[in-house]
């Protein structure tokens, strides 16, 4: 009899998940052509039709008409009575609500969007109801909420249906949502009564749709007018398994092809950097990184060969399997690593698994092995990959003095700059409203010369005319959204936007931000300057596969505890950190000229000093340590105040950091969790032990399957957030009833009737 008891032998199994192009070759719209033994594998790297190559729905399809949210749907814009496909790109809220788009009126009309909870795409008739001159999908939204993705629709009027689709960012996974078809035909006008909005109803909507602007984000709207929809049944990723040669042996469910060639995988874990407080760590941290290597071995081109069945050599005979795949994924910046722990006989779906995302692969070694390399996705922030603004090709073609309101540039088209904005020449900023082509390159229509704190001046033939970034009123969210998507190339889907906003709206959401970048910045260091300006951090969770935020503050529940009798094995050290104690914040904020020095504090018009002078006393640490602050993004004193209080309340004591293993039992903490810890090693000064609160920073599976190592910061200094209770509460219990952060007024000394510590308002 065979057991079905799964056992403690760990299991590894390493996914590659990789791009692939949906088209079929030699079939529209792939115009490549050659004979069996000439057909590509359907990867870019093997593709003998750029133009067509297909790696996510709508490609090679170039959208009629784009989009944004509020835009007006003009009903001549459409073509009435033919088939219509569409990409809606948004973010929806934790509780979507309101029309995503819409065209028409009560007679004929397209309708996208929720309704009383419901996820509707309907085309037909607008009455009430679902007439039988409707075609209507109509869904839980609750599928949907809090996620980033791509809704794709169809209209098919000779079939009178239609058919929606979502598509995954992170997964690059398409599956349909729905699909209806009229019973009796809805006429040929549907774009003919009136007009349509994006994002909210213009006119007069579908009878008993909601009317209601959408309350989530809508990036884009592509409109593919007179289209029908591609195919979307097709598969836009390919995954290949791996593991050792017992593991493919046995099988995994889940993982119905599992090639048995994996030699190793070795992992070095992320390092949260706490508002940018550690001196000897990146801003954002230290990334997440696996190397995973392989034996290289001849095989048959199983998976990998869509067109296996008509080839006419023997892939056997050509090659071995690394060399291939590396040639044919030449392009590899979208290639997956996925990495599964867990023990014999668990499914796939049941392992615990961490994400990267493939940097490097190392040259075959002489004895057939080979290397990939994956680091988490957040290195795509780093200096040398991503800046913002992007620099500008654009050089001046005729000297201008310093009070003209045109100036022409050569080296570069229209589309090389944003349609108004602000420009940078030399050390001079000016704003302007318009770009055209012109007869020796582009010409700006200026608005304003030396603005953002600048002199106007004259400029010479070849300056360079650098576009500028500026952000306006944006909270923290939307800030490192602008950074991460538009200059990082990270999707959206990546992104805990939900998340996100609710921690800021919650915890910061009087940082607004202003401010002006006039040169290519490292995308990694702006994130770096607002985690340490605005007190968060921001991290890549490997196991959600999502980057998440969390705001410098106390905790609002009462984190679990993890004790040396229960969870902490032999082994816990607690180092103190003397480099990263601070007594004084010197904040500059206010810039004067935005194209001046961030570092020279003449440039700043405002200062804030924040001390805690008991501490430099010769009774405490004996003397001061000084951190300074240049801020492009604070701009009120308030602000500036805040931030300041922050990390001196933070650091003015020497932080402490604990390194400790636990059994993989509890290897459900992982970075970013708030615990605390109970152990011997840790004691106040009557030899008690002490549980006090720590953010775990850092968290890798030293054993597989059996052991976890943690880094921690002690976060006690940071406190527990207190909520006023109610009109007519009753007074203080006692702290042994006293629920989780209920606030009670204490005396003079800060203290309720108990001893204990009472609720302070900063």
């Amino acid at each position: 009899m065979t057991s079905t008891t799964i056992g403690r032998e760990p299991v590894q199994i390493v996914e590659i998940r990789q791009p692939l192009c949906a088209n079929v070759y030699g079939t529209a719209p792939c115009t490549a052509t050659g004979g069996v033994d000439a057909k590509c594998y359907n990867t870019r790297g093997s593709c003998q039709d750029t133009a067509n190559y297909r790696h996510k729905p709508e490609d090679p399809l170039a959208a009629d008409r784009t989009y944004s949210a509020l835009d007006t749907l003009t009903n001549g814009d459409f073509t009435r009575g033919q088939d219509l496909f569409f990409a809606v790109y948004l973010r929806t809220p934790a509780s979507p609500d309101g029309c995503i788009w819409e065209m028409g009126a009560t007679g004929k009309s397209i309708y996208l969007g929720v309704t009383s909870s419901n996820l509707v795409f309907r085309a037909g008739n607008g009455a009430t109801g679902h007439p039988t001159d409707t075609a209507k999908v109509s869904v839980a939204a609750s599928a949907y909420a809090g996620k980033t993705g791509v809704f794709y629709g169809a209209v098919d009027n000779t079939a009178k249906s239609v058919t929606l689709w979502w598509w995954d960012a992170r997964q690059r996974t398409l599956a349909q949502v729905g699909t209806d078809t009229a019973a009796v035909s809805w006429g040929t006008n549907w774009s003919s009564n009136s007009d349509g909005g994006c994002g909210y109803v213009d006119g007069t909507t579908a009878v008993g749709e909601s009317t209601s602007n959408f309350n989530g984000v809508i990036e884009t709207l592509k409109v593919y007018d007179s289209q029908a929809a591609p195919d979307m049944t097709a598969s836009f990723v390919q995954s290949l398994y791996f593991s050792s040669g017992a593991a493919a042996e046995r099988g995994v469910s889940g993982a119905d092809y599992v090639i048995p060639s994996l030699v190793s995988v070795g992992t070095s874990p992320a390092r949260v950097n706490l508002a940018g407080a550690n001196p000897d760590l990146a801003g954002v941290g230290l990334r997440s990184e696996c190397r995973v290597t392989f034996m290289d071995h001849p095989h048959t081109d199983r998976i990998v060969d869509p067109y296996i069945g008509g080839r006419t050599f023997d892939p056997m005979t050509r090659g071995h399997f690394w060399t291939k795949w590396l040639t044919r994924n030449l392009h590899r910046n979208n290639v997956i690593i996925r990495i599964y722990e867990g023990y014999s006989g668990e499914a796939l779906s049941a392992m615990t698994s961490r994400q990267y995302f493939l940097t490097g692969a190392s040259a075959i070694t002489d004895d057939g092995k080979i290397t990939l390399t994956g680091q988490d996705i957040l290195g795509r922030v780093q200096t040398r990959k991503a800046k913002a603004p992007v620099a500008s090709p654009g050089t001046i073609y005729t000297a201008i003095d310093d009070v003209v309101l045109s100036v022409e540039v050569d080296n570069a088209t229209v589309g090389d700059y944003a349609a108004s904005g602000t420009l940078r020449i030399g050390s001079e900023v000016m704003t302007y409203s318009s770009v055209a082509t012109s007869s020796n390159g582009i010409t700006f229509t200026l608005t304003a010369r030396g603005t953002d704190g600048s002199t106007a001046a004259a400029h010479a033939v070849d300056e360079t005319a650098q576009q500028c970034l500026r952000f306006t009123a944006q909270t923290i969210d939307q800030a490192c959204v602008t950074l991460m998507e538009t200059y990082a190339g990270i999707d959206t889907g990546f992104m805990d936007i939900a998340a996100w906003e609710t921690e800021i709206t919650t915890y910061l959401q009087n940082y607004v931000l202003t401010t002006l970048v006039t040169v290519p910045t490292s995308v990694q260091e702006m994130l770096a300057e607002l985690q340490e300006q605005c007190q968060f951090f921001l991290w890549w969770d490997e196991r959600d596969q999502l980057l998440k935020i969390k705001a410098i503050r106390g905790v609002d529940a009462d984190p679990p505890s993890v004790t040396d009798a229960a969870n902490i094995l032999p082994g816990l050290s607690i180092t103190e950190k003397p480099r990263q104690r601070i007594s004084q914040v010197y904040l500059y904020y206010g810039l004067r000229d935005y194209a001046g020095s961030l570092t020279d504090t003449a440039n700043y018009q405002y200062s804030t000093v924040t001390a805690n002078l008991e501490s430099e006393s010769d009774a405490l640490y004996g003397e001061a340590s000084v951190k300074e602050v240049f801020s492009r993004w604070l701009g009120s004193e308030a602000l500036a105040a805040t931030t300041s209080d922050k990390i001196v309340n933070r650091y003015k004591e020497t932080p402490r950091e604990a390194r400790f293993e636990m059994d993989a039992k509890d290897r459900a903490y992982w970075v970013g969790d708030t615990i605390k810890i109970s152990h011997y090693l840790d004691v106040d000064e009557f030899g008690e032990k002490r549980a006090r609160q720590w953010i775990i920073t850092s968290a890798e599976e030293s054993v597989p399957g059996h052991t976890v190592r943690y880094t921690a910061e002690d976060s006690t200094l940071y406190g527990k957030v207190f909520y006023i209770l109610a009109s007519g509460a009753a007074n203080y219990p006692g702290a042994a009833t006293v629920g989780f952060g209920d606030a009670y007024a204490g005396d003079t000394d800060g203290e309720l009737s108990d001893g204990e510590t009472c609720a302070r308002i900063n």
